[in-house]
């Protein structure tokens, strides 16, 4: 008899619960939170917390929630999913609540899972869609890419505030815009290789279109917003896409389209000195020019996308992030990269030579496009 459900095969989920994205939605978050719990733990980056604490503190006060906080620091690692849920526990949390970028969400949602109860996102930044998503990805201590941790069910509640994102640094937006490109690139790819994609899946195919057409046209005037710290509707609209759209298709296509060769060749770079600091939608750019290339699509695309990607200040190369560009480096990533089971999810075969070939391929179109830039 078997013993394990998996939420990846086993079942469909779609998205959080509850959802809202709108300006002094902190002021209002305790209503909301008290359906869900009365003992709430808080996760948050220090600079995360320095943002939410008046009015979230304010407002679980005023619907009778006890709360504790911690700072948060690091990354999404099992030492310090232990550390949190340890911690909750101890306090006798009903509900958790993280807030702040990927790493602080998804240490949130693995500690919740542990301890069996609700988890409230709250993104500070639009880097990812993490808080919606019903997946930690997990690293080591020192930023090495370890593995993801699916969730049996998304969060459920998500409170975004968009003028708190319009006041964060814009390479958040502009990661979290490339990074939700993503579900696109890497979804048409391993749609092509299914023989009898089922409703979810076409589903989550019209929707990764739909993303890819309100970002192309929208992303450029939601980070000009976020430069005049402005939270207009191209940005609102971009932050649901990069949020709660790109999550939703993420669970819709969770055993067929979620993946191919962008995310796995992003988690390779994770073994590169120097790539930590990167944002992830910056290695994620790489990733999808490199696919593009190993797909054998026209030139022309891969210089339209990497001519979007430049306009947002990300330059898709080595060269482009200041890594090193020899081969040694490809092959270290290409190796890490080939063992992602999600690489299996490409329509053509791949190996770490196919990967390597690829990846030069990449660094010298890029230089040849931007060499007076780099």
């Amino acid at each position: 008899m078997r013993q394990v459900i998996h939420p990846q095969t086993d079942y469909v989920q779609t998205a959080p619960v509850q959802y809202f994205n709108r300006i002094g939605a902190l002021k209002e978050s305790g209503l909301f939170i008290a359906e869900w719990g009365k003992r709430a733990f808080i996760s948050a980056g220090k600079t995360a917390y320095s943002v939410i604490e008046h009015d979230l503190t304010e407002s679980l006060s005023d619907y009778g929630i006890v709360w504790e906080h911690q700072l948060f620091t690091g990354e999404c690692c099992d030492e310090n999913i232990r550390s949190l849920t340890k911690k909750a526990r101890a306090f006798g949390a009903d509900i958790l609540i993280c807030a702040g970028g990927g790493k602080s969400l998804d240490t949130g949602k693995a500690a919740a899972f542990d301890l069996s109860v609700p988890v409230v996102c709250i993104p500070t930044i639009a880097a990812t869609c993490a808080a919606a998503s019903a997946v930690s990805v997990i690293y080591t201590a020192d930023g090495e890419f370890l593995r993801d941790h699916y969730y049996p069910r998304n969060p459920e509640l998500v409170i975004v505030d968009p003028s708190i994102i319009a006041n964060a640094p814009l390479q958040y937006l502009t990661s979290g815009i490339i990074d939700a490109l993503s579900k696109w690139y890497e979804g048409r790819a391993a749609y092509q290789g299914l023989t009898s994609p089922d409703v979810y899946t076409r589903s989550a195919y019209t929707l990764s279109r739909l993303l890819n057409d309100l970002l192309l046209a929208k992303g450029e005037a939601a980070a000009d917003q976020v430069c005049n710290h402005a939270a207009g509707a191209e940005l609102t609209d971009v932050i649901d896409v990069n949020i709660f759209l790109t999550a939703m298709i993420q669970s819709l296509g969770q055993a067929s389209t979620r993946g191919a060769a962008a995310h796995p060749i992003q988690g390779g770079l994770s073994l590169i000195p120097g790539s930590h600091q990167l944002l992830h939608g910056v290695k994620v750019a790489y990733g999808i020019i490199v696919q593009l290339f190993m797909e054998g699509k026209a030139k022309a695309e891969i210089k339209e996308l990497s001519d979007y990607f430049h306009r947002l200040g990300v330059t898709a190369s080595l060269k482009g992030m200041g890594l090193p560009q020899d081969e040694i480096t490809m092959r270290t990533v290409a190796k890490k990269a080939n063992q992602d089971p999600l690489m299996r999810k490409m329509p053509v075969p791949v190996d770490e030579v196919v990967l390597v070939k690829n990846m030069q391929l990449t660094e010298t179109f890029i230089h040849a496009l931007y060499q007076g830039h780099l």
